[in-house]
């Protein structure tokens, strides 16, 4: 009940901002029982819900990718960019080389 997911733990207070591009998506429906949602002038949406911090709460957070920000709590966020982080990492090992675009040949001559 108190997990986005399957999960159980103690429920802590988090809150997350939602920018303008995924707020229609977020708005469009009720993620948990407890959530309290703050539409903003500018189309963001602040959405502060009571749940626990699991796996799940963090996975569904990662899945707005570049969309969405904890605002709190503060370890939470500094677990999101963590993930984040290493997912970069991962594809960095595997982003091809860059090459000469015609442009830059022209212009080495």
């Amino acid at each position: 009940g108190d997990s986005l997911g399957v999960n159980t733990g103690a429920p802590e207070t988090i809150v997350l901002e939602f920018d303008a591009a995924a707020a229609p998506f977020v708005r469009e429906r009720e993620w948990h029982r407890t959530q309290v949602m703050d539409v903003r002038a500018d189309g963001r949406v602040v959405l502060t819900l009571t749940v626990c911090n699991d796996y799940a709460l963090r996975a569904w957070i990662l899945g707005f990718g570049p969309d969405v920000r904890v605002v709190s709590p503060s370890l939470l966020a500094e677990a999101i960019y963590d993930a984040a982080d290493r997912t970069r990492r991962v594809y960095a090992r595997h982003r091809p080389e860059p090459r000469f675009s015609l442009l830059t040949m022209r212009e080495a001559g």
